[in-house]
């Protein structure tokens, strides 16, 4: 384990070093500043904060320089709620910042108060301290700052994750709004080692932090031009949804469910090549528009996929049990209107064709 201290450090001290430019370039680096540039490079500077000291408390080089572990604390109090302040200034670049969202940071105020204070006690006393919280497994003051800090650091993550993980399966985004998620979750993961150091106190665990941390920040690094057009296309997509649920409100959902369900298994209107949406909307009493917000809502498919789905359900049945039928014939019977569209959309959901699929079902 010992092999891989001077390596990982390495590696740790060049993602600070990294991490740092990156947020000094988002001052001087750019024609036009924006808000979310100066966020960015604030979370930037913390983050390079946050690497530098967890290679210097791996190693155990801390206590002899004490004041090296200034603004360690404050880093990790205030990387979440400014993570969490630069994620809705991208999703809503026009809102204000108001007096009560600075309300986020006053822990982090607190924290940085405290580390004045502790920064202004004579020399072998913050030595004292820093030896007793590294190598022992005492419980002090900074150990609890720590643990909560992480925990601050966690709940605006999750927060941020929760936003956008309904949107995981979005077609025209879910490229960007997965890079999001998966940058969400190892945020989530990043404070375990160092609990878990609380627990055992092994330098490797702030090893493991830092490199998580590395991997985070230069993922950001190569793809953070991207984020404000992933976050205007998850704005708007957002916005659709909220605008689709109110042409759902005040609707019986679970009525309309068990209606769809009876036309399509019952009396099997799908086998109808003429079957539209406003058709199918009209025998359930909703507008076009309500029953394709429905299935996008709440069935989570489309119109024609939905209808689909039961054509060639019914096509595998028939297949496999009338042997005899041609291929031709049950397309038309189970209501598609050409052979290639039924060869198609027959082969994207089953991975077969129908003449594939009879055969392979005749093999089984």
């Amino acid at each position: 384990m010992d092999n891989l201290f001077i390596p990982a450090s390495v590696c740790i001290i060049f993602g600070s070093a990294i991490t740092f430019l990156m947020g000094i370039e988002q001052l001087i680096g750019r024609p036009r500043r924006t808000r979310h540039n100066i966020m960015l490079f604030f979370i930037s500077i913390l983050a390079a904060v946050t690497l530098y000291n967890h290679a210097l408390l791996a190693n155990g080089i801390t206590p002899r320089y004490p004041w090296s572990a200034f603004l360690y604390l404050t880093s990790v109090f205030t990387v979440g709620p400014l993570t969490f302040a630069y994620y809705h200034l991208l999703l809503y670049p026009g809102r204000k910042i108001k007096t009560r969202h600075i309300r986020h940071l006053i822990p982090a105020m607190i924290v940085l108060l405290i580390e004045i204070y502790l920064q202004t006690q004579p020399h072998a006393l913050k030595q004292q301290a820093l030896e007793t919280t590294l190598n022992t497994n005492s419980i002090n003051f900074l150990i609890v700052l720590l643990l909560i800090g992480g925990a601050v650091y966690i709940r605006y993550h999750i927060i941020l994750l929760a936003e956008a993980i309904p949107l995981w399966n979005d077609r025209t985004i879910k490229k960007g709004v997965r890079l999001i998620c998966l940058i969400g979750i190892a945020n989530i993961l990043i404070p375990v080692p160092v609990i878990l150091w609380m627990i055992f106190r092994n330098g490797a665990l702030f090893l493991a932090a830092g490199i998580m941390t590395t991997a985070v920040m230069v993922t950001v690094f190569l793809t953070n031009n991207r984020f404000p057009v992933i976050f205007n296309l998850m704005k708007k997509e957002l916005e659709r949804r909220k605008y689709a649920r109110s042409f759902l409100k005040g609707l019986d959902t679970a009525g309309i469910r068990a209606r769809l369900s009876a036309l399509m298994e019952n009396e099997k209107v799908y086998r109808d090549s003429e079957l539209s949406l406003q058709t199918l909307s009209g025998q359930i009493s909703l507008t076009p528009h309500q029953l394709s917000q429905f299935l996008n809502e709440q069935l989570n498919t489309s119109f024609n996929t939905f209808v689909n789905r039961y054509r060639v359900e019914e096509a595998k049945i028939l297949l496999n049990r009338n042997k005899d039928s041609n291929v031709l014939s049950i397309c038309f019977f189970v209501g598609f209107n050409s052979k290639s569209s039924f060869n198609t959309i027959f082969k994207s959901l089953t991975g077969y064709t129908p003449t594939a699929f009879r055969s392979h079902g005749n093999n089984n």
